[in-house]
C-alpha cells in the first residue's frame, strides 16, 4: 500500500523518520510525503500539526488560508497554505476512503522561485493511492482456482524414514542417506503469498529435458488448503507441498538425486501435507472462496476484506468479504463488531427485502437492502448486506453504491455469490494408528 506521484527524475529523495523528502534540482524547495496509512480522526488538528513539520522556534504563522481540490481521479485534498517564519508553505491532505497521506510543501525563499507552488502542486493534484501490494484479500488470489471438494482418502503409511532436525525444520531421509535424496519441512514461513508466486522459479524455469507439473489445489486431511508442484529431469527431482493457515503456511521439500527414488519422495510429500495437523480449529473465523470482481482491488481487513472498483472515486462502489463465523458468534457478538455495523444513518428507514440470491451450490444468500444519506454526498448510498447460511458457519458479504451503480452493484454482488464455496470440512480417512508409531521408529 503505497502513495504514487509522478516526482521528477532529478529530485532529491531521502528517506526520513515518518516518510520520504523530495527535493528539486535548486534545493530551495521541495516536499515531505507521508506513507498511504489510516485516516486521521481529526484531520483538520492534523493539518495544523503537518503544517509546522520539522520548524523548531517560534517562527511566526501569517497568511493562513484554507482550500478544497481534487485531484486528477477525483480524490479529495485539502489544503493549507501559508508562511512559517521565513518560509512558505503549504499542507495537502488526501482522504483514499478511509485511508490518507500528507504532503507537506516547502519553499525558503517564494520571491526567487514564485512557481513553486504550483509545481508542487501540480504533482500532489496527480496522486494516487496504490492498494494492489497490500497482501493477500482473498482465497481466489492465494489458490488461483477452487479447491476440491473433500473426499474420502486412505492415509498411506510413512515407514522406513529417518529423521533428523536442522534449525527448527524437520529433515526426512531413507535408508540411503542424505546423498541420494531428502525431505525438509518448515513451518510457520511468513508473509502468505499467493500460489503462482510461492511457484513462481519452478515454474519458470526453462532447463532442457525439464518436465514441470503445474501447481495442483486441493485439501489437507484437517481441512486447510494445500497446493503441490514438481519438476523433473533425468538427474534431479524437486517437489514443493504447502498448506496454508490462517496468517502463514507450512512448507514441504523434497530434493531427490536418484531417480529409482522419485515416486517414493514424491508420494512422501503429499502424505506429509495431506496429514499435517496445523491444529487451529475447526470453528474459528475463516476465509471462505469466492471470485472477487474483475477489475476490483483488494485490501486485506481485519476478518475480512474489502474491495474497491475501478468507478472510485468518482462513484462509492465498494464491497466488503467479512470472515465467516460460527452462528452462535455471530449471534452474540454482532452488535459489538463495529467494523461490521453500518452508520445509524442507514437505519433512520426500513431496509427492503429479503431477496435471495442463491450459490453454484443452491445455498441461499438473503440480502436486504439500506438506503441512506450522507454528509457530503449529492445522492443516497445503498447497501447490499447478504447472509449465507450453513450448519456450521454464517458467511456475511456486503456491497456499498451510490444510486447510480446500485444496478450495476447488485448484478456484480449476484455473480460473487454464485462463486461461493464453504468453508471445507475435515476429510474423511482411514488410519491405521500402528503407522503413527512405525514413522518415528523407522
Amino acid at each position: 500500500m503505497k502513495l504514487v506521484l509522478p516526482i521528477p527524475d532529478d529530485w532529491k529523495r531521502l528517506e526520513v523518520e515518518g516518510g520520504i523528502l523530495y527535493e528539486a534540482p535548486s534545493q530551495m524547495f521541495g516536499m515531505f510525503v507521508t506513507p498511504l496509512g489510516g485516516a486521521h480522526a481529526e484531520p483538520e488538528s492534523w493539518i495544523q500539526e503537518a503544517f509546522l513539520y520539522r520548524h523548531e522556534g517560534d517562527g511566526e504563522l501569517r497568511d493562513l488560508r484554507f482550500s478544497q481540490h481534487l485531484t486528477a481521479q477525483g480524490w479529495g485534498v485539502a489544503i493549507l497554505d501559508g508562511g512559517l517564519g521565513t518560509q512558505a508553505r503549504f499542507v495537502a491532505y488526501m482522504a483514499f476512503l478511509d485511508y490518507s497521506a500528507t504532503v507537506v510543501g516547502m519553499c525558503r525563499n517564494p520571491e526567487e522561485h514564485p512557481t513553486w507552488r504550483e509545481q508542487l502542486l501540480a504533482i500532489v493534484l496527480q496522486a494516487t493511492p496504490d492498494f494492489s501490494d497490500s497482501g493477500v484479500a482473498c482465497l481466489a488470489q492465494l489458490l488461483g482456482g477452487p479447491p476440491a471438494p473433500s473426499e474420502k482418502r486412505l492415509r498411506k503409511p510413512m515407514t522406513g524414514w529417518r529423521r533428523s532436525f536442522c534449525g527448527g525444520d524437520l529433515v526426512l531421509t531413507d535408508e540411503r542417506g542424505a546423498s541420494a535424496g531428502t525431505i525438509r519441512v518448515t513451518s510457520h514461513v511468513t508473509p502468505v503469498q499467493p500460489v503462482n508466486q510461492i511457484f513462481a522459479d519452478m515454474l519458470e524455469a526453462t532447463a532442457d529435458e525439464l518436465v514441470v507439473e503445474l501447481p495442483a489445489i486441493d485439501l489437507s486431511d484437517e481441512g486447510e488448503h494445500i497446493a503441490f508442484a514438481r519438476a523433473t529431469t533425468p538427474n534431479l527431482q524437486h517437489t514443493i507441498g504447502v498448506v496454508f493457515a490462517d496468517a502463514h503456511y507450512t512448507w514441504i521439500e523434497a530434493l531427490v538425486r536418484d531417480p529409482s527414488l522419485y515416486e517414493k519422495f514424491g508420494t512422501a510429500v503429499r502424505e506429509l501435507a495431506y496429514s499435517t495437523t496445523l491444529g487451529l480449529g475447526r470453528g474459528r473465523w475463516r476465509r471462505f472462496y469466492y471470485e472477487p470482481p474483475p477489475g476490483w482491488v483488494g485490501v486485506p481487513r481485519p476478518r475480512g476484506a474489502m474491495w474497491i472498483s475501478p468507478a472510485c472515486p468518482v462513484h462509492h462502489q465498494l464491497m466488503r468479504v467479512f470472515d465467516a463465523r460460527p452462528p452462535a458468534d455471530h449471534e452474540s457478538v454482532h452488535g459489538a463488531r463495529m467494523y461490521e455495523t453500518l452508520p445509524m444513518e442507514f437505519y433512520r428507514q426500513p431496509p427492503k427485502g429479503p431477496v435471495s440470491y442463491w450459490t453454484a451450490d443452491d445455498l441461499e444468500c438473503q440480502v436486504v437492502v439500506h438506503t441512506a444519506w450522507l454528509p457530503n454526498r449529492v445522492e443516497p448510498i445503498r447497501v447490499l448486506d447478504g447472509i449465507i447460511k450453513t450448519d456450521d458457519y454464517i458467511y456475511p458479504i456486503r456491497m456499498e453504491c451510490d444510486q447510480a451503480k446500485f444496478e450495476e452493484s447488485a448484478q456484480v454482488f449476484e455473480r460473487v455469490v454464485a462463486s461461493f464455496r464453504p468453508v471445507p470440512e475435515r476429510r474423511k480417512v482411514d488410519l491405521d494408528v500402528s503407522t503413527a508409531v512405525e514413522f518415528w521408529v523407522g
